[in-house]
C-alpha cells in the first residue's frame, strides 16, 4: 500500500515550521522600489484608493489589515506605462530549513497578451546579478486578489540557491502595446520547515 508500491510511496514531512518573514505591509519592512524605465505606477505602500472613475484597482488589501504594496496609489489613471516599475525585499535568512513563500498578488491586464506581467525572481544578495525567476503571473485576475505558493520543490526545481542573504523582487511590466497593468503585493510570507 500505496497499490504502486514501491515504486510509489507516501511522504510525511517532519520537523517544526516557522516564520521567519511576516510581511502584512502594515509596517515599513525595509522593501525598496525603483522605476525601469516605466512613466508612471511607481510601488508605493498605502490603503488602496479607490476611485469610481478608474475601475482597475483594488478595493480594498488582501488580508483585511489596511495597507499593500499597489502600482501608484492615487485617483485617476494611475497604472504602470511603457516600461517596469520593481519592488524589492530586504535580505532575508531562507539559510535553514526547507523554504515556503507565499503572497497574494493583484494584477488587473486589459490585455493579457503575456507581453504585461508580473515577473517574480529571486537571488542571494552577495550575488546580486544571479536573479533566478521563480514565478511569472500574466493572466488577469479582474478585481480579486489571488494568493500563490513557491514551495522548496519549485525553488529546487528553479535553481535557486538559498542562504541566509536572499531578496526576492516583483517586477510589473507594461509592454507594446500599451494598456492598462495594474498590480498589488499583500500577506508576503516566508516560513522554514526543519529540525530546530
Amino acid at each position: 500500500f500505496p497499490a504502486d508500491a514501491p515504486s510509489r510511496a507516501f511522504a510525511f514531512p517532519v520537523g517544526d515550521v516557522r516564520v521567519v518573514f511576516p510581511d502584512d505591509v502594515e509596517l515599513g519592512r525595509g522593501w525598496t522600489t525603483r522605476i525601469l524605465n516605466a512613466t508612471g505606477g511607481a510601488w508605493q505602500r498605502g490603503v488602496p484608493v479607490t476611485d469610481p472613475h478608474w475601475p482597475h484597482d483594488p478595493m480594498s488589501d488582501s488580508d483585511g489589515s489596511g495597507q499593500c504594496w499597489l502600482t501608484e496609489n492615487d485617483f485617476g489613471d494611475t497604472d504602470v506605462d511603457d516600461g517596469r516599475v520593481r519592488l524589492v525585499s530586504p535580505i532575508i535568512d531562507m539559510s535553514q530549513g526547507e523554504v515556503t513563500i507565499h503572497y497574494d498578488y493583484f494584477l488587473r491586464l486589459d490585455v493579457a497578451n503575456r507581453v504585461d506581467e508580473m515577473l517574480v525572481e529571486m537571488n542571494d544578495f552577495t550575488r546580486p546579478r544571479n536573479w533566478t525567476q521563480v514565478a511569472l503571473h500574466v493572466s488577469d485576475g479582474g478585481l480579486e486578489w489571488r494568493t500563490q505558493t513557491i514551495t522548496p520543490v519549485q525553488l529546487r526545481a528553479a535553481g535557486v540557491t538559498l542562504s541566509s542573504e536572499m531578496k526576492i523582487r516583483f517586477t510589473v511590466r507594461d509592454g507594446n502595446p500599451q494598456s492598462v497593468v495594474e498590480a498589488g503585493l499583500d500577506a508576503f510570507s516566508v516560513t522554514v520547515r526543519g529540525c530546530f
